[in-house]
């Protein structure tokens, strides 16, 4: 069984500023509203489309996707999310 590392444990340096911390959760949430649990959370309205792409393109997609371990498909349309906001 791995032994539980307490904080008291930590170098004494570590302990005083851990002492000094302050939690900033709801303040932090209150000045960017985008970033709440609730809002990383919420589901964005999508359509659904029939798409054909470059066997490069996608290839190269599924790779990062995999390697981020994340589905490709997300990360293409968030590429077009963004650039239709960059272009509006």
């Amino acid at each position: 069984m791995k032994k539980k590392i307490r904080y008291t444990d930590a170098p004494r340096e570590i302990q005083k500023s851990m002492e000094r911390a302050v939690d900033i959760t709801e303040e932090f949430h209150a000045k960017f509203p985008q970033f709440s649990p609730s809002a990383l959370a919420a589901k964005k309205p999508t359509v659904k489309v029939t798409l054909t792409l470059g066997e490069d393109a996608v290839a190269f997609f599924k790779a990062q996707g995999k390697k981020m371990k994340v589905p490709y498909q997300r990360m293409i349309r968030n590429l077009v999310d963004r650039y239709a906001a960059a272009h509006k």
